[in-house]
């Protein structure tokens, strides 16, 4: 006899219980859609230069960005990470992050124009979270179109590069350089 647990995204949650469980990677797989569809997907959209705070041109500042937001946000197998950048990023950024959606644009505010595209493409249907790793204030009216839609928005970013605008709008906010992961309700409240 054997008690399953699976644990989700709200804690572990009881399966089976008194029931006789031999799980295959086919089983395993089988309930990952099912609460894949039970609490959504997320899209997570990255801004990798407002992140490393210029221009990825070295997987270093690349492989270090990685890190920082790994640590402060968590991804889960059916979610969808979308990374914007310009054309001198791309290979730095497709060396550490391979296989992802990688948009690239040039010019002034390119990755983050080529994100605001992908933030166009009938998010809410799809997604029920959705991350934007930046502070630029150019998102303000996308994360507040996917509030009214119902989506829950988190930003992260840095203090120093966070929009007061685009805070505003969040449902939650993370600091990556305070290493916090609690809603900004104070800014909230604020309003």
């Amino acid at each position: 006899m054997a008690v399953l647990y699976m644990y989700t995204c709200k804690g572990y949650r009881l399966l089976h219980q008194n029931v006789k469980v031999k799980m295959s990677s086919k089983a395993r797989r089988v309930l990952a859609r099912k609460e894949h569809r039970e609490y959504g997907r997320k899209l997570v959209v990255v801004d990798i230069e407002n992140v490393i705070g210029g221009a990825a041109i070295n997987k270093l500042d690349v492989a270090a960005a990685k890190r920082r937001l790994l640590a402060a946000i968590s991804i889960g197998e059916y979610d969808q990470i979308v990374i914007g950048t310009s054309h001198v990023g791309l290979m730095p950024v497709g060396c550490v992050w391979p296989g992802l959606r990688y948009v690239i644009r040039s010019g002034r505010n390119g990755a983050d124009l080529a994100l605001l595209d992908v933030l166009d493409e009938d998010i809410a249907r799809r997604f029920r979270y959705v991350v934007v790793v930046s502070g630029d204030g150019i998102f303000t009216d996308a994360v507040a179109a996917l509030g009214r839609e119902g989506v829950a928005v988190t930003v992260v970013g840095t203090r120093s590069s966070m929009s007061r605008r685009l805070v505003l709008a969040a449902s939650h906010v993370i600091y990556l350089d305070d290493d916090t992961s609690t809603p900004d309700l104070q800014a909230k409240e604020a309003a």
